[in-house]
């Protein structure tokens, strides 16, 4: 195979042209902290809690140094921890804008149109729980749906959010397409089921 002839006046070889850089984020996370990506992220991904404080103060030590070399402050940056610290490394090393990834998404669709005149907006998840609220689909969606004057369900392979919470959120009802004894791999393989079901008992609510 033949190497490929790189453009001389391509960015690659040329600092002086440059490509602006937009991050589409799911979650509205710092880098480090209570809500950082170590101390949220890490546990979901099979983190102990000795590991945890590894990666937070590897994380934290990473900021310090982008600061003093580079003079970006990630460290406490809305948006940051999404992919693990992926978002905070793309600000970092790219100057990368960091996006609400769900208002991106409804801008293209024109979703403020569409639920204009709705009265219901219905939306879901694979788990509803606290990172929901906090820049994800859903609370894009119940947000514009709120503005709209529309309410908001969402269905969800698993709800673990109370009532009060989720309601303060925006959103009307959760209903989940799990139960507490299902067993994941069951639940994968009847989710059309199960999803059909969960929408059946939303309508059963609405209408009682």
């Amino acid at each position: 195979m033949q190497s490929a002839i790189r453009n001389p006046q391509s960015t690659i070889h040329n600092p002086q042209l440059t490509v602006p850089v937009h991050v589409l984020c799911d979650v509205d996370n710092p880098l480090c902290g209570e809500h950082g990506a170590a101390r949220v992220f890490g546990p979901q991904k099979g983190a102990t809690p000795e590991r945890v404080e590894v990666l937070e103060a590897g994380l934290a030590h990473l900021a310090d140094m982008v600061k003093d070399q580079l003079g970006r402050d990630i460290i406490d940056l809305p948006g940051a921890g999404a992919a693990g610290g992926l978002a905070a490394g793309a600000v970092a090393f790219m100057k990368a804008r960091l996006v609400s990834g769900i208002d991106e998404v409804m801008s293209q669709s024109h979703l403020a149109v569409e639920v204009a005149d709705a009265d219901w907006v219905i939306t879901g998840e694979g788990r509803f729980d606290a990172q929901s609220l906090r820049g994800k689909v859903v609370s894009g969606v119940a947000r514009v749906a709120r503005e709209k004057g529309a309410r908001v369900a969402v269905l969800a392979g698993q709800v673990l959010l109370p009532p009060a919470l989720y309601r303060a959120g925006g959103v009307e009802i959760a209903l989940a397409c799990m139960t507490d004894s299902m067993e994941l791999h069951y639940a994968i393989a009847h989710s059309e089921t199960l999803l059909a079901q969960a929408a059946e008992r939303w309508v059963r609510a609405v209408l009682h």
